[in-house]
C-alpha cells in the first residue's frame, strides 16, 4: 500500500509538475486559517527524488517557497507501539550542531517526544520557531537557493 501511495504522490506532484501549485495552495490555506504567511515546506518523501529536476527547483525558487529536508529520520511511521526505538533512532543519528528531525503525527511519536526533548536539552540544544528571515539551506539536492 505504501508503495502505491508513494507512486501516486510522486507522479502527481513531481512527474506532472504540480509541486509548486500544490504547495502554494496548501500555504494559502494555512494563511487563511492562521493569518500567517508561511513559506517553508517539506516535500513529500523529501526533495530526493522529487526535486531532482532543475526545472522544478527553478519553479520553487521563483515561487518564493523555501524547502527543508531533514538531518535525522526517526522512522516513527514504521514503529507503531515502539516509542523507545524512535528515541534510540534519533539519539544514534544526532551528530551536528543543528538538527532537523523528520517525525509524523503518530501516537508513538507523541509518546517519544518528552524523552527526545529532554535528550536535546541535556545536550545543550535550543528549540526555536522557524523564522523566514533566518532560513538556512537544508535539502538533499544541495541547492542553496531553496
Amino acid at each position: 500500500m505504501e508503495l502505491i501511495v508513494y507512486r501516486m504522490i510522486t507522479k502527481k506532484l513531481y512527474n506532472n509538475g504540480l509541486f509548486v501549485s500544490e504547495m502554494k495552495e496548501t500555504l494559502s490555506l494555512i494563511e487563511d486559517i492562521t493569518g500567517t504567511n508561511p513559506k517553508l515546506v517539506r516535500p513529500p518523501y523529501g526533495s530526493a527524488p522529487g526535486l531532482k529536476s532543475e526545472q522544478v527547483r527553478n519553479s520553487v525558487v521563483n515561487s518564493g517557497i523555501k524547502v527543508w529536508d531533514w538531518t535525522i529520520d526517526s522512522k516513527d511511521w514504521d514503529l507503531e507501539d515502539n516509542p523507545n526505538q524512535i528515541v534510540k533512532n534519533i539519539k544514534k543519528q544526532t551528530r551536528m550542531d543543528r538538527e532537523v528531525i523528520l517525525m509524523h503525527e503518530k501516537p508513538q511519536t507523541l509518546q517519544a517526544l518528552p524523552e527526545i526533548i529532554a535528550f536535546y536539552k541535556e545536550k545543550g540544544y535550543e528549540f526555536a520557531v522557524y523564522n523566514d528571515a533566518d532560513h538556512f539551506s537544508l535539502n538533499f539536492q544541495n541547492d542553496e537557493r531553496l
